[in-house]
């Protein structure tokens, strides 16, 4: 992305709905990372020698034979590939007709809005857990979407002699002993706003266009204040959009068990 002539629509993000906030903090990161621009450009790639031999619909075959590093953008790609290919990812998200992002939200798959966990409860269920630690195991392997590097699978023998409180004990203490060091968790006081995430993300393009002097100045002047107080408020902000950007690099979405991430992989397994 150039760092010069940024528009405002890159980095001033308050006239995003609402309900289209999530979207837009995903697709917005996403158009930030060189990794993910790869990716789609290999992508597009695809998209388009596939076409010239046959009607293309979603290539999750080829997709899934991708080494690991790439296969993880799985769920970011079909999400993608809803929009279509005109004005989706060529532009900024608030650049794109509002109809055109209505009409792109409207084909998500229902099922796209329920949780996780009630829409894998019926398939986990129905399957054995050692069927389930394999199929675990299998995702690093081409051919299978790649399990999240902040996720562990584990068998639990459980005595019910114990009464809940004295089980939720043990539970805790088992935790305590198996959480792994490197995974950082979530904020106890709850999940960071996505309008703060879309904030950071405008802080971070103003500092590699300008000073956090100019870009004080010349939100100041846009918004009427700036978007974050010049020195240690504005790296703060710049160094959770690089966090948050971390994230979407490493785990191919933003946001833990996202219900999309967790669609597409639940129906590929």
């Amino acid at each position: 992305m150039a760092t010069q002539g940024l528009e405002q629509v890159e980095w001033d993000f308050r006239g995003c709905p609402e309900d289209e906030l999530e979207y837009c903090t995903v697709y917005e990161y996403a158009r930030e990372s060189d990794i993910v621009c790869g990716v789609v450009a290999k992508y597009k790639k695809l998209i388009h020698d596939l076409s010239s031999i046959k009607d293309v619909g979603f290539p999750d075959d080829q997709i899934l034979q991708w080494p690991l590093d790439q296969r993880r953008f799985f769920s970011f790609l079909y999400f993608l590939d809803v929009g279509g290919h005109g004005e989706f990812w060529r532009k900024p998200w608030l650049q794109i007709s509002p109809l055109a992002r209505r009409q792109w939200i409207s084909k998500l798959p229902d099922k796209w809005t329920e949780s996780w966990a009630e829409q894998s409860a019926v398939y986990v269920g129905s399957l054995s857990e050692l069927k389930r630690l394999e199929k675990w195991r299998r995702r690093d392997r081409p051919g299978y979407p790649p399990r999240a590097p902040f996720t562990t699978f584990h068998l639990i023998e459980i005595d019910w002699r114990y009464n809940e409180e004295q089980i939720a004990n043990c539970f805790q203490s088992w935790l305590g002993d198996l959480r792994p060091p490197d995974v950082q968790k979530a904020d106890a006081t709850g999940v960071t706003s996505w309008r703060e995430r879309l904030k950071f993300l405008g802080a971070h393009r103003l500092s590699k266009a300008m000073t956090q002097v100019k870009a004080g100045v010349h939100t100041q002047r846009t918004l009427d204040e700036p978007l974050y107080a010049v020195g240690p408020s504005w790296s703060d902000a710049v160094g959770k959009a690089k966090r948050i950007m971390k994230e979407l690099e490493s785990t191919g979405w933003i946001g833990p068990l996202h219900r999309m991430k967790g669609w597409v992989a639940g129906n590929l397994t």
